[in-house]
Parts: structure tokens; sequence; C-alpha cells
């Protein structure tokens, strides 16, 4: 009985095909420019006529447009504000966590450690509340300031 390896090996004995060279030959190149030639599809061709089919190929050569300028400035904003709201966040449970502290001192007997944590807990308050918004701008793409004389 012969196994399945056995018939492939016996497959392989046979001639090798032979390949086509690589390329057109002259006479297929000429054959060929004939034929384009009659056919002329140059003349059948005739691209977008609606302004709509137009605005559609305008758009062909983009590909995503991530590096836009209107793009980065759109992320530039929005990354402005999600810095605000974690800027205020901060400011908000700081406020929350000095407000509960002094509920607590007023019901409870003050200790110093009470004391020291309530002041430091408004030192940082402060430090968040006197500080300006962050730059919108940012400071990597910021124009260079004009001088007006």
């Amino acid at each position: 009985m012969i196994s399945s390896l056995q018939r492939h090996r016996a497959k392989r004995t046979c001639a090798p095909r032979k390949r086509r060279p690589k390329g057109w030959t002259p006479e297929r190149r000429a054959q060929q420019a004939a034929r384009i030639r009659q056919w002329q599809p140059w003349k059948r061709s005739t691209g977008p006529r609606t302004d709509a089919g137009k605005a559609q190929s305008a758009m062909n050569g983009l590909k995503h447009g991530g590096r836009s300028r209107a793009h980065i400035m759109q992320m530039r904003r929005v990354r402005h504000a999600l810095r605000l709201a974690t800027r205020n966040i901060a400011i908000l449970r700081t406020h929350i966590r000095v407000t509960r502290l002094e509920h607590a001192l007023a019901a409870a007997p003050q200790t110093p450690a009470t004391i020291s944590k309530l002041a430091a807990l408004r030192g940082v308050l402060a430090a968040l509340t006197s500080t300006g918004p962050p730059n919108p701008q940012g400071n990597r793409f910021s124009p260079a300031p004009t001088v007006c004389s």
C-alpha cells in the first residue's frame, strides 16, 4: 500500500513547469498598444460631473485628517477643558475635606493634630485657588508674541 507521502513524492518527479519570463515581450507590448489605440479609453473617462461627486473626489487624497491644524486645535481645546475640569475637581475635593474637618472640629474637642491638618488643607486649597487656569494654547505650540510698535 502506498502512503500519501509516497504519492506526493512520485508527483514531484515529473518535469518542472515552464515559467513565463517576467515582463512583456516586445510583440505582446505592441499588440496591447494597438488594442488600446483601438479602444481609446481616454475618450470615455469623464470623472465626476455632479457637485457631490466632485466634492467626494476632492477628498480622495485625505487619509484621516488627524494631523490637520483644525483637528490639532480642537484636541488642544479638549485637553484644556479636561485640565480645567481636573483642577476644579481637585479644588472641590479639598474644599469638601476642609468643610468636613471644620464640622468635626466644631463637634469634638480640638487637638493639635487636627488643627495642623486643617491648616495644611487650607493651605492646599489656597494654593489651588490662587493659581490661574492653565494656558489653553499650551507651551509646545504657542505662537511667538507679536510686537506692535
